[in-house]
């Protein structure tokens, strides 16, 4: 006979449960046979001491709990068996009520829903200024990445589906992270130490959503106190330069996906396989997609990130750039149907002594962040990168 939890598993992965995605597909295998060597190799490398372990251990096992409570919690019909109450701040004493358990579901759906809304904002925001680039330095970003590509990094706002697959390898993080940040030990349990400045980034989205209620873009438009919170978060973790596995989110996340994606036994995880309620990862990324998706963003952001930091001599320099960034009609984006219109700088605009000056900058930014030679997330993430490309089954990331 079934126990309860099993019971409630079976209603809430029913085949006839509706996921987040509506033309997701449940064929596409988690990884690509060829390249388990060399997921598990890098593995080997960037984290030895989880590597040896097995499958079923306590932290894994910690992760699939959680991950599958976080989903319950915040699906549209949230289940108090699959996710029982851990918060660190109880409201009343003795067990939870039924109208208790209901707040609480309310609350994890609010934070989900409100979070994932404004991720959709932030980083469709950021990837529209992406447009406004020169074709030079969106080409030099790339090559980064991969040396010999030949196309300039572009926004994916002209492919909706692919664009929001990529980034809820994003949301799901953020969501998932800020979920077990409530509950007692769920981080720790899985693996993941945060320093004091991840924890206060987590408090602050929470308290951004508790004081925002429901963020919109201003008539100004400025981004609301729950993206500019994830904002910080972002470029947090992309810039830490002491990241481990253990206490950097992206790169903890990603050794989960890698993990996931290479077990080929044992019940679903929900993460890599499996349908699920109202699930906020799609099963058809497979991890050579879900990297392409971190990578992607990554370099969004942290072209973002360049030109926020450049200081240039004189300050002239960026009043010269702003006006041209500026010039580029990119509203395209929000119609509907559109589709991108032809490439709006000649490489002659990147001659003056403001554009290399701010062409070195994002050179440097990058070389700094996101190349194989630093201990950022992105070093760590880019070295598996770069093996992918060496088995010619990846293409240039982010175009």
């Amino acid at each position: 006979m079934a126990s309860p939890y099993e019971s409630a598993l079976r209603t809430a992965t029913d085949p006839s449960v509706k996921t987040q995605w509506q033309d997701e597909r449940l064929d596409v295998p988690p990884v690509n046979n060829r390249l388990i060597p060399t997921f598990n190799t890098w593995l080997t490398t960037v984290d030895p001491p989880a590597a040896s372990e097995p499958v079923t251990s306590a932290t894994l096992l910690a992760i699939k709990s959680n991950w599958i409570s976080f989903l319950a919690a915040t699906s549209k019909q949230p289940n108090a068996i699959l996710a029982p109450n851990r918060k660190r701040i109880q409201w009343g004493v003795g067990s939870e009520t039924d109208a208790s358990t209901k707040k609480r579901f309310q609350n994890d759906q609010h934070q989900r829903s409100t979070t994932q809304s404004a991720i959709w904002r932030l980083f469709d925001g950021k990837e529209a200024l992406v447009e406004r680039w020169p074709r030079e330095p969106r080409m030099t970003i790339n090559r980064i990445v991969e040396s010999d590509c030949r196309t300039p990094l572009a926004a994916l706002m002209d492919n909706f589906g692919k664009q929001r697959r990529f980034n809820s390898v994003w949301s799901s993080m953020i969501c998932f992270l800020l979920y077990c940040n409530e509950e007692d030990d769920s981080l720790e349990e899985m693996g993941l130490q945060l320093s004091e400045e991840f924890q206060d980034d987590l408090l602050d989205i929470g308290q951004a959503i508790i004081y925002a209620g429901y963020p919109k873009r201003s008539d100004t438009g400025q981004f609301g106190l729950v993206e500019q919170a994830i904002y910080s978060f972002v470029i947090h973790v992309l810039t830490d330069t002491s990241a481990t596995p253990k206490s950097n989110p992206l790169l903890w996340w990603t050794t989960v996906l890698v993990r996931s994606s290479l077990e080929t036994s044992g019940p679903e995880d929900f993460i890599s396989r499996g349908r699920f309620r109202s699930n906020i990862l799609p099963m058809d990324l497979d991890i050579e997609q879900r990297l392409e998706g971190i990578v992607h963003f990554a370099k969004v952001f942290l072209l973002d990130h360049a030109f926020a930091t450049w200081e240039p001599i004189p300050k002239t320099q960026l009043l010269e750039v702003q006006d041209d960034l500026n010039k580029v009609d990119n509203t395209w984006i929000s119609e509907y149907s559109s589709t991108r219109p032809a490439e709006q700088h000649s490489r002659g605009s990147c001659d003056t002594p403001a554009w290399n000056s701010v062409i070195e900058h994002i050179e440097r930014t990058f070389a700094k962040y996101l190349d194989q030679s630093g201990g950022t997330p992105m070093r760590h993430i880019m070295s598996v990168r770069k093996e992918l490309m060496g088995h010619n089954l990846s293409t240039c990331v982010g175009v």
